[in-house]
């Protein structure tokens, strides 16, 4: 995707200033020729006072062409140091929306008001998502307009924005800002689609859905896990994310800093210092975990810990219709090259608000598995394969987890 384009207006002023600047260079050279042969001091004067006349030309012409859209932010505290320009202005129900770079940070004004990066608890607007687009706004500073969703009723307009690149992708975090003509806007959960190098994000609308996939995704960090595309629902402001694009797949949720809801609480991935990463649900960590908490399997899965610093969600699979309870698949990698992917866990977190590890399935490269549903279980299938060096036949992987009762069956090799 590309920077959005500056105003029409700041470009030409821009373009006038640097011809008045040559019309200056030449006034200052006459000057000199001037000065030289000892002209008479009218002559002199007068060429003082045409460049004096120029200087404020070129100053007046850059400072008019600047300062007209900050006028529109001028309520809005200003960032020490730092002078903004604005970038882009358009209106929606909500009022008009200014989005102003300075080049190394972002701020997004609704009718003056600042909404980005956001202040969730001060402002007390944004909706329920606003949180987490807030700890997206902490590492990423620099926002840019991708797209713009208007209803055929004209009573609301959702702004697709990206973020500034990071954590080794190409792109950067993607979310909605929904705008309606009550004078409110809400965040959409944020999607962490992450594109490698050379890769692009392609966003498309479908009737009332958006679609925001990788174009060419192979899945960059971990083997199995990235998710490939997102969908959002422009009449619900519900964010869906598939793997890989497959909407046959069980439903899979995106990638820090997103969320999802259980018994327990919203979990969601935390990112730490030196590419560590953790997760939490609600208030606490669940993930290194505190053991005895979460069950009988709380030590393998801390052990686990010790070597896989990466975590993420990587599959959602709700109980019956009816039922609060939820059972989230997670997997775990590494920064380095040990494992093309990592060790899978399930966790159970049953209506009564509690946590339950699974035994963890012993992951580290070979052919993508596959992984689907079928009624109460989930199967997870890894075919025999050759090693990635040497020669020889590396075993398969075939598990099938209960969802109703958290139990792990070993089923026969696949070959």
């Amino acid at each position: 995707m590309q920077l959005p384009p500056y105003r029409n207006d700041l470009d030409a002023a821009l373009r006038r200033a640097d011809l008045l600047e040559q019309e200056l260079t030449a006034t200052k050279r006459t000057l000199a020729t001037l000065g030289s042969a000892k002209k008479r001091p009218g002559q002199k004067a007068f060429a003082l006072g045409l460049i004096s006349c120029l200087c404020v030309m070129v100053l007046g012409g850059a400072t008019v062409a600047l300062s007209r859209p900050a006028a529109k932010v001028a309520d809005v505290p200003a960032t020490p140091h730092r002078e903004k320009a604005a970038m882009e202005t358009f209106r929606t129900p909500a009022g008009a929306v200014t989005l102003v770079d300075d080049g190394t940070e972002s701020s997004l004004l609704l009718g003056g008001r600042e909404i980005y990066p956001p202040r969730c608890r001060e402002a007390g607007h944004g909706g329920p998502e606003c949180e987490a687009v807030e700890r997206v706004a902490a590492k990423r500073r620099r926002i840019f307009t991708v797209g713009r969703y208007p209803a055929s009723d004209a009573t609301r307009e959702t702004v697709l924005f990206q973020t500034s690149p990071g954590d080794g992708c190409s792109n950067g975090v993607l979310f909605f800002v929904r705008f309606t003509d009550d004078q409110t806007y809400a965040f959409s959960e944020p999607m962490n689609l992450c594109a490698a190098h050379g890769q692009e994000i392609a966003a498309r609308r479908d009737g009332s859905r958006v679609r925001v996939e990788v174009l060419g995704n192979d899945a960059s960090m971990f083997k199995i896990s990235a998710p490939g595309a997102c969908e959002y629902d422009l009449v619900s402001a519900r964010v869906d994310c598939v793997l890989h694009g497959d909407r046959e797949s069980p439903h899979f949720v995106a990638q820090a800093p997103g969320r999802v809801l259980t018994p327990a609480g919203f979990v969601h991935i935390v990112d730490g210092p030196s590419f560590l990463q953790s997760v939490a649900v609600a208030t606490s960590t669940l993930y290194p975990p505190t053991c005895p908490d979460g069950g009988a399997r709380c030590e393998s899965i801390r052990a686990i810990a010790d070597t896989f610093e990466r975590v993420q969600v990587l599959g959602e699979y709700p109980a019956k219709e009816g039922s609060l309870e939820t059972t989230l698949l997670f997997e775990t990698g590494t920064m380095g090259n040990a494992c093309a992917g990592g060790p899978l866990f399930f966790v159970r977190f049953p209506e009564d608000g509690t946590a339950a590890f699974s035994e963890p399935i012993d992951y580290c490269g070979g052919p993508p598995p596959t992984i689907e549903r079928d009624g109460d279980v989930v199967r997870f299938t890894v075919p025999a394969h050759p090693p990635n060096r040497g020669t020889g036949v590396v075993g398969g992987i075939a598990r099938e987890y209960s969802l109703s009762t958290g139990a792990m069956r070993h089923l026969p090799d696949p070959r």
